[in-house]
């Protein structure tokens, strides 16, 4: 069983995988799109440039990165425990790719949140320590040193970076931009698997997260082991 953690930028599918590692008594690793892509910009400047303005990278290369990474962490882990996609895939595209080489099962669960200023307000808020997500105002980090930017150059001493804040985040173009992909490419992917669900090898979990007041991180994830368990 592997699962696929989809939803709007900033509506927590990398908290609860976070969660979901501390709290499962089965090994799990995640695959996030978002984090290989970076790494890549860090000497690829077309790419570093196309993810700090919010944009999407160009499909074969999200896939292929996608599918090579999915290939190596299956061989390491030996078919014993999860694996995790974060954020991928995110349109059609990806997931009619993905359809031809993953064979296995899949739990997609949608991290449904539509309240735009929520959203905006979390990514610009979002940071990371030690690969940790935190929130500026409500989960604060503990107190480090320098913040550095996500694609920091690869011969920086990575000692001093104790702080990370993604470009795109800090963007309020880029995080509108992100919305944007999300409407334009995510949401109709995820139409249609929710159309499709009965006869796609693929299950679907629905999570609403559109009441008026935040949930929880622990909320979320008791909703997500519920519903899994209900499988």
């Amino acid at each position: 069983l592997n699962l696929c953690l989809v939803g709007p930028p900033g509506s927590g599918k990398g908290t609860q995988y976070q969660i979901l590692k501390k709290n499962i008594n089965i090994p799990c690793q995640k695959i996030c799109a978002g984090d290989l892509l970076r790494d890549m910009g860090k000497s690829n400047e077309t790419i570093r440039k196309l993810l700090a303005e919010g944009k999407f990278i160009p499909e074969d290369i999200t896939n292929n990165v996608m599918k090579n990474e999915y290939t190596n962490l299956k061989n390491a882990m030996k078919d014993k425990g999860i694996i995790i996609f974060d954020g991928f895939p995110r349109s059609m595209k990806q997931f009619e790719y993905m359809k031809e080489w993953f064979e296995e099962e899949m739990v997609v669960i949608h991290l449904e949140t539509e309240t735009e200023n929520l959203l905006m307000e979390r990514m610009k808020n979002r940071v990371i320590v030690n690969q940790t997500i935190y929130h500026l105002i409500n989960d604060p980090p503990p107190p480090e040193a320098t913040i550095k930017t996500s694609l920091t150059k690869k011969n920086e001493n990575k000692d001093i970076i104790s702080i990370i804040r993604r470009e795109d985040d800090m963007n309020e173009e880029a995080r509108q931009q992100r919305l944007k992909n999300y409407e334009d490419q995510t949401r109709p992917m995820i139409d249609y698997i929710i159309k499709k669900k009965d006869t796609l090898p693929w299950e679907y979990i629905h999570i609403n997260q559109l009441e008026k007041e935040e949930p929880s991180y622990m909320k979320v994830h008791s909703e997500i082991i519920t519903k899994l368990e209900h499988l």
